[in-house]
């Protein structure tokens, strides 16, 4: 079926299958920020601040030794500067990775759709 699909007049099945890669992808973000704010209840802002104070960035930059490396980045459900980026999106404006202190995990797939979205906007601001 999927090698029928590749014809030009029938590609609906590679459709279809990437939309529920797509939401799959969503609701495992939704799903991982919810644990997140759960284990900051948890740990309480003392501790958060604790493990943001001690955070260490074992995907740093560095010019010789790790030249494809990202500083740290701001976490969206803790608001820390630890989010640990491992790569970021096909434009470059969203990182996907994990915060080191709330454990928040972003996908390269949820990075992408949400820089496609900041592409799209930096483009109709320079218009």
């Amino acid at each position: 079926m999927l090698a029928l699909d590749r014809h030009r007049t029938l590609r609906t099945l590679m459709e279809a299958q990437s939309e529920r890669d797509d939401e799959r992808a969503q609701d495992e973000d939704a799903l991982s920020a919810d644990q997140a704010r759960a284990l900051l209840e948890l740990i309480g802002d003392d501790e958060a601040e604790r493990r943001a104070g001690a955070a260490d960035n074992a995907n740093a930059y560095h010019p010789k030794h790790n030249p494809d490396g990202h500083d740290f980045e701001e976490c969206p459900v803790c608001g820390h500067e630890t989010f640990c980026a491992q790569g970021m999106d096909m434009w470059g404006r969203v990182a996907f990775g994990q915060c080191v202190v709330c454990s928040y995990r972003r996908s390269p797939r949820v990075a992408d759709e949400k820089g496609f979205g900041e592409h799209i906007k930096w483009l109709m601001e320079t218009d």
